[in-house]
């Protein structure tokens, strides 16, 4: 399958200022990470990533508390293809794991671009499967994920998206 390259957007942020809100600094061991992906397929023959990351407090002093919430839309446009008039489209997990990958790393440039002049610049993402990640989300036939064109809860559309 030949595809280009993935063209991000930011749709959600939500991006405290530590030191503000905290009086003590927070430890890395109080930090966790959650990650969640979304996938689907658009008629004009585009695969689409919901990607969902979150930074949370999980201190048993502390109260639980989102630190940073951002969501990003990942759109491959896929060549070659003609899912138009399709319902579910059907994609080796390889490639649509491979696929989902480069978004994760366009993602990881922005979150380090988001969070630089903030303090929580200096909690790494933690690597990440992308293919245990899609095995959560996506129902599975065969070495395939099965794709829907709905991404439920979430409008998939690509206008002013920016790579």
């Amino acid at each position: 399958m030949r595809h280009k390259i993935p063209k991000i957007s930011e749709v959600n942020l939500e991006l405290i200022d530590v030191e503000f809100y905290f009086e003590n600094p927070i430890r890395a061991e109080d930090i966790g990470i959650n990650i969640s992906v979304k996938a689907s397929f658009s008629k004009d023959n585009k695969i689409i990533f919901f990607i969902h990351l979150r930074y949370l407090l999980v201190s048993p002093e502390i109260e639980r508390d989102s630190l940073f919430h951002t969501d990003y839309l990942s759109f491959i446009e896929v060549e070659e293809v003609n899912w138009g008039q399709s319902e579910t489209v059907e994609i080796e997990q390889a490639e649509l794991a491979h696929l989902l990958g480069m978004s994760l790393l366009m993602v990881r440039g922005s979150v380090a671009n988001r969070l630089s002049s903030n303090s929580l610049s200096s909690y790494s993402l933690p690597i990440f499967r992308p293919l245990d990640l899609l095995k959560k989300s996506l129902e599975e036939k065969g070495n395939s994920f099965v794709l829907t064109n709905e991404l439920i809860g979430h409008k998939a559309s690509d206008k002013g998206s920016k790579s």
